[in-house]
């Protein structure tokens, strides 16, 4: 397990991948590093991902989450989600400074590279619209200093259903070491222990803290309206360190403790989605 892996043994793994499962819809080699968004006084962190351009498209989906084009314009192109630019106040067209905050912590250096706003997706995740952000991979590896290399290769599967047994399969034929597989829940476990829900039932009267998460049993005599919103947070520490004298460590730790809070200031406002009556 490394950061980085050459496009050789890249290409190795991309013909064992698409020999030994039918499953398998694309595959594309990527570069993923943490990094700071920033527009003038505002900052977000985000994850950024170096990706071919056909990526875009073949694994990523982009297509069906925005208006306009999917494909960069230029190296110093770059798509943000739509949290990330309402939290930036940016919009297609605008520039962005990119700051790499491994250098910042490893060798305090400020190192940071100036991007144009190709356009703006909307998965209507949050998590994701606040933090993923795709540049050109050829520009990642430059920024990154990722010296013609890659973080992995990422999979589309035919069937998401059936992925933890595609995983299992892939994890067999590449074998322990030095590569390892991991699906979508796995990777982005951390996500999913912090949650927006949506369309949660609850009482006409918006001064009402009551939603249907606060109700265990028994019947809703009321009138509900899926109007509501809350949140659920958790916890989640992973600590790695990469093969060393032929060891890999891995220690996981999680606390999960859900919390729905209240809607905040919401109301049914005219025609609800969907009408619940209670019997």
């Amino acid at each position: 397990i490394s950061d980085k892996i050459n496009m050789k043994e890249i290409k190795k793994l991309d013909l064992i991948i698409n020999q030994n499962s039918e499953n398998i819809a694309a595959t594309s080699p990527y570069i993923e590093k943490h990094a700071i968004a920033r527009k003038g006084s505002s900052t977000d962190g985000i994850i950024v991902y170096g990706v071919p351009e056909s990526a875009l498209l073949t694994i990523f989906q982009l297509n069906q989450f925005t208006s306009g084009s999917t494909l960069f314009d230029n190296n110093q192109s770059i798509l943000i989600g739509s949290k990330l630019a309402e939290s930036l106040n940016v919009k297609v067209g605008d520039d962005i400074i990119i700051i790499d905050i491994e250098k910042m912590a490893q060798k305090q250096v400020l190192y940071a590279h100036n991007f144009t706003i190709i356009n703006i997706f909307q998965t209507d995740f949050p998590e994701y619209d606040r933090l993923l952000a795709f540049i050109p991979i050829q520009t990642a590896n430059n920024f990154f200093e990722m010296d013609n290399s890659v973080s992995g290769l990422i999979v589309n599967v035919d069937r998401p259903e059936d992925v933890e047994v595609t995983d299992l399969i892939l994890d067999e034929r590449i074998g322990l070491y030095p590569y390892t597989t991991t699906t979508w829940k796995e990777r982005h476990s951390g996500l999913l222990e912090w949650l927006t829900l949506y369309d949660i039932p609850i009482k006409a009267d918006t001064n009402s803290p009551w939603t249907i998460l606060n109700k265990n049993s028994g019947f809703v005599l009321n009138e509900l309206f899926n109007n509501g919103e809350a949140y659920n947070y958790g916890i989640e520490l992973t600590a790695r360190k990469s093969f060393s004298k032929q060891w890999y460590l891995l220690a996981n730790a999680c606390r999960s403790i859900f919390n729905s809070v209240p809607p905040l200031a919401i109301s049914p406002g005219g025609s609800p989605k969907s009408l619940l009556t209670g019997q």
